[in-house]
This record gives structure tokens, sequence and C-alpha cells, in this order.
């Protein structure tokens, strides 16, 4: 079955939804050459070495660039785990003493602790809530996935961490209206609901984020992005500027 039509874009009775939705197939197809007022250029790599090359650079220097260059631009994964990877790949590049935060995992119910155990625990994961292990390096971005201070810390707020301990992590706002604020991050409990069971997970509520998922991505402004669509698209990086 192959969709050819546009839904989403005439649903509001807008007689140009159409000028909306054609640049939006042409993007995808990486033949978009621009618009009415400003030009898009876009570009194809077959390679994410030179996927990641082409949004960040020189990754090797990448914690040396100032805060308003790094939030113009992030790599797009229509999944959790190909965000993950790349994050990984770019973390191993970067300069510094690397930081592993442990979660810790029960379920709700007690007597269903030894249907659930920990081992089984860890190894789940959905999109609200952060990894069982986060490897961190001081210069990092990361981002929040809970709000926790409104209108200051919200989920999706990316910040950039300046100091690593055992217990706090310790970090610059580089979006929103807190941005140049320096906080400080605790562990906090994440309760799942999305499996048949419920459990919780005490660990830090953010994921780096030099790459994130398409839908994670929403309300971020960019300059600079580049789509991971080897899985749909065997091997196919997309890079928008």
């Amino acid at each position: 079955m192959n969709l050819t039509v546009n839904i989403r874009a005439p649903i509001g009775g807008n007689k140009n939804a159409q000028e909306f939705s054609d640049p939006l197939v042409q993007i995808g197809n990486g033949v978009y050459t621009g618009g009415n007022t400003q030009e898009l250029g876009t570009d194809t790599v077959s390679l994410i070495q030179d996927l990641v090359s082409s949004v960040y650079g020189n990754v090797t220097e990448i914690v040396t660039y100032n805060n308003s260059w790094l939030c113009e631009r992030v790599i797009l994964t229509p999944r959790k785990d190909q965000a993950a990877a790349i994050n990984a790949e770019i973390l191993s590049f970067v300069s510094g003493d690397n930081v592993e935060y442990i979660s810790i995992n029960r379920v709700m119910e007690e007597e269903e602790s030894t249907n659930y155990p920990e081992e089984f625990l860890e190894s789940l994961s959905d999109p609200g809530q952060p990894a069982h292990i986060i490897n961190l390096k001081v210069g990092v971005p990361i981002m929040l996935l809970r709000n926790l201070s409104p209108s200051q810390l919200c989920n999706g707020t990316r910040l950039k961490v300046t100091n690593l301990q055992r217990n706090v992590i310790e970090a610059e706002i580089i979006t929103g209206c807190g941005a140049g604020d320096r906080v400080f991050l605790t562990p906090i409990t994440l309760i799942s609901n999305d499996f048949s069971f419920n459990f919780k997970r005490v660990q830090f509520p953010v994921n780096i984020c030099y790459a994130m998922t398409i839908n994670k991505s929403q309300g971020q402004t960019l300059q600079v992005a580049g789509v991971d669509l080897s899985t749909v698209l065997h091997c196919m990086y997309n890079v928008i500027i």
C-alpha cells in the first residue's frame, strides 16, 4: 500500500496547503532547491561518519564551539536506538573523562519482582525514559526528558554539562527563557506505564542530544539538520541547511 496524498496539510481548508506539502516531499527526495524567502540546500551522504561531519564538522573540537552554534544543529532519527548509537559515537571523540550513571529499577508491585528481575528491567527503554546507563563528559549537550521547574527547566530544554559529580550534574541552560543560567540536576523517580506492568527507574532525566528522534525535535529551532533515514531508505543520510 502506497501513501500518495498528503491528508494532514489540507485539513485546515487552506487553499495554499499544497505549497507546504510539495516541498516536504521534495526534501524527502533530496531534490528541494529552495523557497521564495530563503534557500534550503540539501546533500546526501552514504556513511554515518560523513553525516556527523557535515552537521558538526570536526567532532574532536566540538566542545570548544559556542552554545548558539551548538543549539542550531542536530541529527534527527526516526528511532531512539539510532539516536543513542550516534550520540555514543560522537561522545567517543570528545576529550575528557567519561562519567557513567547507572539507574536503579524496581517493579511497582513487590510481588511481581520474581517475574521481572532487575536485569530485565534494565534492558527496557521507552521513548519518555532515560537509558539505564548514561555516559557523559563535560561540555556535552543534554536534553531534559521531564518538566522539572517550568518554564526554566521543561521537557525538551537543552543544557550543556559543566561539571559532573557522583549524584549531581551541573549544567548551563542553552535554550529557552533560562538560557545562561547554571542549574544542578539530580536523579528522580520515573514511572513507566508503557508495558503490561508498571516499573520505576531512578535516573537523571536527560539524554545526550547531538542526535535526537524526529518526534523529540518538535519545538526546536534549527539552522542545520542531518536526517538519518538508514533504517527506512537503506543507508541514506540527508543534510539539510
